[in-house]
């Protein structure tokens, strides 16, 4: 068992902020991974001293050159950029650095979005039909339109995925098979640049579904745990912007057969560290694997918040060689989280930021006064988390958090967010991956038929208003006038 005493965090933002906060916890020596433009940044003025640059977050021998620099025993990748890439894992190796994560071998099945569920149909793990990877768009082509895609806008919808691809940013629909060869060229150019990988392949995509999760933790000693579940339905252009723990509305069934399906795959691969199974649950009732995280999610708060577990300690822990404790193999779940993502939505400079207090209040981000934003490189900005004994409380809780919070010079989704907190489908639990699409698009439609009312009533009104005072210009008896006034009104 190797003890770490430094740490290099090789990300950027709210995501090696919160991983310096476990160091610090620990008495960890750490410093942080910065490009030239994130030189104002939060995470690099908080670690002035503890700062070494990088060409690029995923610039893997920029990044080793810059741990063996500061002599780290550990390196943590975080949340996203190289997080999921086995290449950092064996660089990591050859460096003779631990890395905060999986085996080069999980990593690599769980990163391959069809390698992982081939891994899942031998565990008797239901996963949603899909074409053969590599497929031509020529067989895809067929092959959906066996599965009932067709030229008619919105018959039946599928999804090209990269299979190296992470976050839903590999992710692309299609609506009839016209349009499937030129979707699926752009795909492959930003899956090679993305993830030097350009594997593509077809999945029928199921409407009206939940997105719901599984976290795992596994030790090296083939300890593996479920520490619940999450949902994640609330999704704008594929992108979560609600998560709650545990998923609400499951039956015990249900709950059941997740983390069954979930301990399946991750005992198959021989998992260690912290994982994330993810499933589609069907309007029926039916479960479906989609994928394998193999890092730490963005959402992962909100099951530190209800298990009082931190998931970056155990990171550390279990990269240590480390048993996993009886506390965390028999975890205590205490009422209920919720997670809003606070996005940007204009380019700026943040003038004034205040965050809500609380108890059970917690906030991730990499906010501060003056802080210049382009949502483009990093839409989210923050993550607002509450937690009480039941779900409602926790949403309220949320609400008012999201009141309190202020952030001035730039737009953000706030308003949003509390739309959607306050919607009755989303307090039933009758909401699914489609639904702020759906409903987004509902509102703008409604508006647009508003502001053709306004028009038109201005139109009239201006017309009535000429046709009034055409009528008083003229001679008439006061009988008629009135009468003629009359049908104005």
């Amino acid at each position: 068992m190797k003890e770490i005493g430094r740490v290099f965090i090789a990300n950027r933002a709210d995501s090696a902020r919160r991983i310096a906060l476990t160091c610090e916890k620990l008495n960890i020596d750490h410093a942080v991974a910065y490009t030239s433009d994130d030189e104002d940044s939060l995470h690099v003025k908080e670690n002035e001293g503890k700062k070494y640059w990088v060409s690029s977050y995923i610039n893997i021998d920029s990044i080793l050159n810059a741990a063996r620099e500061f002599k780290a025993d550990a390196l943590a990748p975080g949340i996203g950029f190289l997080a999921e890439n086995p290449l950092l894992v064996r660089a990591c190796r050859e460096a003779n650095i631990l890395f905060l994560g999986p085996s080069e071998e999980a990593m690599k099945i769980a990163g391959d979005k069809e390698a992982i569920k081939r891994i899942g149909k031998k565990q008797k793990v239901p996963v949603p039909p899909s074409s053969s990877l590599g497929a031509g768009a020529k067989n895809m082509a067929e092959w959906g339109k066996k599965h009932g895609l067709s030229n008619e806008q919105n018959s039946v919808r599928m999804m090209l995925k990269a299979a190296h691809g992470g976050g839903g940013l590999g992710n692309q629909i299609v609506e009839n098979f016209s349009d499937l060869e030129s979707i699926l060229k752009r795909l492959k150019i930003k899956s090679k640049k993305l993830w030097k990988s350009s594997r593509i392949f077809l999945e029928l995509l199921m409407p009206e579904v939940r997105h719901v999760e599984v976290q795992l933790l596994g030790d090296q000693h083939r300890n593996l745990v479920a520490l619940g579940t999450r949902d994640c339905s609330l999704q704008e252009h594929q992108q979560k912007i609600i998560e709650e723990a545990p998923a609400p509305f499951l039956s015990p069934e249900q709950e059941k057969l997740l983390y069954e399906y979930a301990l399946r795959i991750g005992k198959a691969i021989k998992y260690s560290s912290v994982g994330t199974v993810e499933f589609l649950l069907g309007s029926n009732g039916d479960i479906f694997f989609m994928e394998f995280n193999p890092r730490l999610q963005v959402e992962h708060g909100v099951t530190e918040l209800i298990t009082g577990i931190d998931l970056v300690e155990q990171q550390i822990r279990v990269a240590e060689g480390r048993k996993l404790t009886k506390a965390v193999k028999n975890p205590q779940f205490n009422g209920h989280a919720v997670e809003a993502r606070i996005n940007a939505q204009t380019i700026g400079v943040v003038e004034e930021v205040i965050f809500p207090k609380g108890k059970d209040i917690r906030v991730d981000h990499s906010l501060y006064n003056g802080y210049k934003i382009n949502p483009n490189c990093a839409p989210t900005q923050a993550k607002v988390m509450a937690r009480s004994d039941d779900r409602e409380g926790a949403i309220d809780a949320l609400k008012i958090a999201l009141g309190e919070l202020v952030v001035k010079g730039i737009e953000t989704n706030i308003p949003l967010l509390k739309s959607l907190l306050s919607h009755p489908k989303f307090q039933k639990g009758e909401h699914t991956t489609k639904f702020v699409e759906d409903w987004l698009a509902d509102k703008k439609n409604r508006e647009k038929a508003a502001a053709i009312g306004v028009g038109l009533a201005l139109a009239f009104g201006d017309q009535q208003i000429k046709d009034q005072r055409e009528a008083m210009s003229r001679p008439m008896s006061a009988w008629k006038l009135a009468g003629r006034m009359n049908q104005f009104r």
